[in-house]
């Protein structure tokens, strides 16, 4: 009998201490999770669509503040985040090529990138389908807050605009000459308007507001000196399936508010030119001629694209 007491009794021993170390067990692992790993992506998109299985290779040119730049060594700005958000949309890995400022077309019909970003609806491309625009644009007037009254050609405004720049060509041609308050940079131009020496400043609007932005002026859109245009995202005009693809991704991107933050994010606000008025040509005030005109603007398309000095040509 006391042997079989003993024995029942190292039994429960035992099954306590099994039961004991089962529950140690479960609260280790409660305490100390494994590392968690996320699910890799499924590519929405493979060979052939693209050229490198995996891999979204986005054409940018990396010297075009605000839509490209370096910080730290590595490439930051609205075009970068927006064509990070794009890759990881669509299940890939980015990889930027930088093709300069007018080697988005030649890169994707030799196939060095996939796409190429910040392609103009205003500068199309031969061989170049173009998205809808992920960041709307166009020469823009921008004046003090609650100034609302969009100039005429006949009262003479005064309008600073950056010297041999599309803005600079765009008030000329609607205002005259006499009209332009040249400025070496935006910088310079939205000074000209803190301090009274212009009532406007004409600028793109994306680059306008991330100038004043960053400038920390308090400025708002009030008119538009062309008619809206916009900067998307180019695809191969013979890719239909990649056409597609990225049409699908940029509209869940603009849907879920995505391309918001990244507009938010670089510029402090997005930007609806929508609901302004455009500034009708009444074609009589220029003293050169059109296409002189253009070719000013054009002589300055490869200078620097800092903020603080020229941006390129617009």
């Amino acid at each position: 009998m006391k042997r079989r007491f003993v024995g029942a009794f190292v039994l429960a021993l035992t099954l306590c201490a099994a039961v004991a170390l089962s529950g140690c067990a479960q609260v280790q692992s409660i305490l100390q999770p494994e590392a968690y790993e996320p699910e890799a992506p499924t590519p929405t998109v493979d060979t052939p669509t693209i050229g490198q299985s995996g891999t979204l290779r986005v054409a940018i040119d990396a010297d075009d503040v605000p839509f490209a730049g370096a910080s730290d060594g590595k490439p930051v700005g609205y075009n970068v985040d927006v064509a990070a958000a794009l890759a990881s949309k669509l299940g890939l890995k980015l990889e930027l090529v930088d093709v300069g400022d007018s080697g988005a077309a030649e890169a994707l019909s030799s196939g060095k990138a996939d796409i190429a970003m910040g392609m103009a609806t205003s500068n199309p491309a031969d061989g170049v389908w173009l998205s809808a625009p992920y960041a709307k644009s166009g020469v823009t007037l921008f004046a003090k807050p609650g100034s609302t009254t969009v100039p005429t050609a006949d009262s003479s405004p005064s309008i600073a605009a950056q010297v041999s720049s599309r803005s600079a060509w765009a008030v000329e041609n609607l205002f005259g000459e006499a009209s332009v308050v040249a400025a070496t940079n935006l910088q310079s131009a939205f000074s000209s308007l803190s301090n009274g020496d212009a009532d406007y400043v004409a600028a793109d609007a994306v680059i306008g507001t991330y100038a004043a932005h960053t400038s920390k002026v308090d400025v708002a859109p009030i008119a538009m000196l062309e008619e809206p245009s916009g900067y998307c995202i180019g695809v191969p005009s013979s890719n239909a399936n990649l056409q597609s693809a990225v049409t699908d991704a940029l509209s869940s991107l603009d849907s879920g508010g995505v391309l918001g933050l990244i507009s938010n994010k670089w510029l402090g606000s997005t930007t609806d030119l929508s609901s302004l008025p455009v500034v009708a040509s009444t074609g009589a005030k220029s003293t050169k001629s059109n296409e002189a005109l253009l070719n000013d603007s054009a002589s300055t398309a490869g200078s620097n694209a800092v903020i603080q000095g020229q941006t390129k040509g617009r």
